[in-house]
């Protein structure tokens, strides 16, 4: 073995890690994101709300709503949990 060729070797292996590092660590550090749907059908508009407990309770402040159409028909709504 040459130190030209140990060289080659380490500077390929920081080329990979300084390449890789930003994918690696992006889905590490990622908070994870969360999402609720429904499909329904109703006679009037509304909100569909729905409550979800993070170990402080049901409350408030840990809820998500979406609107649901009306006599239209069928309607679809996404709500994002935190």
């Amino acid at each position: 073995m040459t130190f030209t060729w140990i060289t080659t070797i380490a500077a390929a292996l920081l080329f990979s890690v300084v390449v890789s590092a930003p994918f690696v660590l992006g889905t590490v550090f990622q908070v994870p994101r969360y999402r609720f749907e429904i499909t329904s059908v109703s006679s009037i508009s509304g909100k569909a709300k729905i409550f979800y407990d993070l170990g402080k309770g049901f409350n408030d402040t840990d809820s998500a709503q979406a609107s649901v159409r009306g006599p239209a028909g069928r309607g679809q709504g996404e709500m994002a949990l935190s």
